[in-house]
């Protein structure tokens, strides 16, 4: 994160030193607010996976992307809720630098992964969001999948509630590929109807970037 970013995370809600407790006689770790925690290990992680294909066949993609968009709807609001209370204003009297700020420790400190986001398009109606150790990045990378459909899930239903609008996600860029990172363009569902389209004929990034920017 850049200097003018960590400058707005003074003091930080989500200091990962005093957001979690462990209780090592009980065998519990609770967040600032005294909510369970749980960790997951990678091999279960994997065995979830594995789980859910072999379970619902097909619609696994499907049923994963929903489970993103309701973890999504939650993190939202605990995460709004939070930040109102801890600084006193809602998010909508947030200068946009410290909002975006906590949103990116929001999602390391909750084991999403490492993201950034790129504000650059956002005259266009697009947002860039590279994300880097994503949750099921291990998972993926092994399996070869073209998507990180749980991840596409949360991004829209997190940026559905922010804005108030109805927002899409997709991830245009895998590691599952051999990408570095992964790359997610938000914007609009009607804005990014096209998007699957230019997936399914193996389009990059930077293309799929290009033409949607044409047409705003």
């Amino acid at each position: 994160m850049s200097a003018s970013l960590s400058a707005y995370l003074i003091p930080n809600l989500y200091e990962a030193d005093s957001y979690y407790a462990v209780d090592t006689k009980t065998g519990v770790m609770r967040d600032r607010n005294q909510n369970k925690v749980v960790t997951l290990s990678g091999m279960m992680l994997k065995g979830l996976y594995i789980g859910l294909k072999n379970e619902t066949g097909p619609a696994w993609a499907l049923v994963l992307r929903r489970c993103g968009e309701t973890w999504g709807t939650r993190f939202a609001k605990r995460f709004l809720g939070d930040i109102s209370a801890f600084y006193g204003q809602p998010m909508e009297q947030m200068p946009m630098a410290r909002f975006t700020a906590l949103m990116v420790e929001y999602f390391a400190v909750s084991g999403w992964g490492k993201v950034n986001f790129d504000f650059r398009h956002i005259g266009g109606g697009l947002i860039i969001a590279e994300v880097n150790n994503a949750l099921l990045g291990d998972v993926l990378r092994s399996s070869g999948e073209r998507a990180d459909v749980l991840l596409e899930g949360v991004l829209k239903a997190l940026f559905c509630a922010v804005t108030g609008k109805e927002m899409d996600c997709y991830e245009t860029q895998c590691i599952a590929q051999g990408a570095p990172s992964c790359l997610f363009i938000i914007g609009l569902e009607s804005r990014l109807a096209d998007v699957p389209d230019m997936l399914e004929k193996n389009e990059k990034h930077a293309d799929i970037l290009a033409k949607l920017l044409k047409k705003s």
